[in-house]
């Protein structure tokens, strides 16, 4: 069954799809966008041009990182995390990291009872593979100076 059809099921679970898309302006724009456009191919382009972004990620990591520091190799999603030595605070690097030009979300968000988190995620599906080289440069000199203070 293609992408399409599953969404439809998905989105009119209730079986009552014309109905639905008749009244609710939200389902008249998911139906327009599922008939005016080939959602299987967006989806066909849409992996590919992650995976390039998600490649260019983990290439621009290996270049520029210094050693010590580790991260995830999704096969899927848009995101990687980034874990930085025993001790050292996401939250801290990210107060330098703005100042460099560059932003990530720090971990402490996604833990519950703790403070001192050394993980970031980082996002590589909203820009093209130049601006995550750019990036990484001006987040690697981040940590950089991070760690050596």
């Amino acid at each position: 069954m293609h992408i399409v059809e599953n969404l439809k099921i998905f989105i009119f679970w209730d079986h009552n799809y014309e109905k639905c898309k008749l009244e609710n302006e939200g389902c008249r724009i998911v139906h327009l966008f599922l008939t005016e456009n080939d959602f299987d191919e967006h989806i066909k382009t849409i992996i590919k041009v992650y995976n390039n972004q998600r490649v260019a990620m983990m290439e621009s990591i290996e270049k520029y990182f210094p050693k010590g520091i580790s991260y995830t190799r999704p096969e899927g999603g848009m995101f990687l995390w980034v874990m930085l030595p025993a001790g050292f605070s996401s939250m801290k690097l990210f107060t330098l990291a703005i100042k460099e030009k560059v932003a990530f979300v720090p971990g402490n968000p996604f833990y519950i009872n703790k403070e001192e988190i050394n993980t970031l995620r980082l996002n590589f599906s909203c820009v093209d593979e130049k601006m995550i080289e750019t990036g990484i440069k001006r987040l690697s000199e981040s940590i950089k100076k991070f760690i050596k203070n």
